[in-house]
């Protein structure tokens, strides 16, 4: 998979992952979660930048270098840095053909309680939509969904937990809590192949 570099100024010292390989995901089909691996990618900006992975050893990077976690990585799982570091989560499904992307992970101080999607799919029967959004709370979090086309809903995320919300085709939407930031994450995929043949996963931009 690729992903965006992000600009050094938007990189960060602390992260949080919004997926894991023990992520919730809605019973079939498809069935297969999109994360049944889950890896990370550190990459350093600076000197003698100091880095622990979900409470693990320290890490030591020089400007440049790199540390891969070659799977294992759960919901919830954090990053610590001494210095601003960009990380990308690396994921999919375990033995599927064309199944793993790559995404940058948002430091967890640019997260927001406001996300828009300016667009979804134009055909729901090629490219199904989901948005995959994570709570960082101690209780339940319910996100109100706006469409474009003036309709809502509410999706209710658990504490510390992840829920999804398939999108419509044709519609933007945006994601709103009552003051409380959460992460969101959108997954483009191809049904019949589905989880096989991811096209896309972003994240949503926060929308202040």
């Amino acid at each position: 998979g690729s992903s965006a570099v992000p600009d050094v100024a938007h990189q960060g010292t602390s992260f949080t992952l919004p997926v894991g390989e023990d992520a919730p995901f809605p019973s079939g089909p498809p069935a297969a979660s999109p994360f049944e691996y889950t890896g990370l990618v550190v990459v350093a900006t600076q000197d003698a930048t100091t880095v622990t992975v979900a409470g693990g050893p320290a890490v030591a990077l020089d400007e440049g270098e790199a540390h891969l976690v070659d799977g294992g990585l759960h919901l919830g799982d954090t990053v610590a840095a001494s210095r601003p570091v960009a990380a990308y989560v690396a994921a999919g499904d375990i033995d599927a053909g064309y199944e793993g992307r790559l995404f940058d992970l948002a430091p967890t101080t640019s997260w927001s309680d406001r996300y828009v999607t300016p667009v979804t799919s134009t055909n729901n029967s090629n490219e199904v939509v989901r948005a995959f959004l994570y709570n960082p709370g101690t209780s339940s979090l319910p996100v109100t969904v706006a469409r474009s086309n003036a309709t809502t809903s509410t999706v209710n995320v658990s504490a510390q937990g992840q829920a999804s919300f398939l999108l419509s085709s044709d519609v933007g939407a945006r994601f709103s809590t009552a003051g409380r930031p959460f992460a969101g994450l959108l997954v483009i995929t191809t049904p019949g192949l589905f989880w096989e043949n991811p096209h896309q996963r972003r994240t949503v931009v926060p929308n202040f």
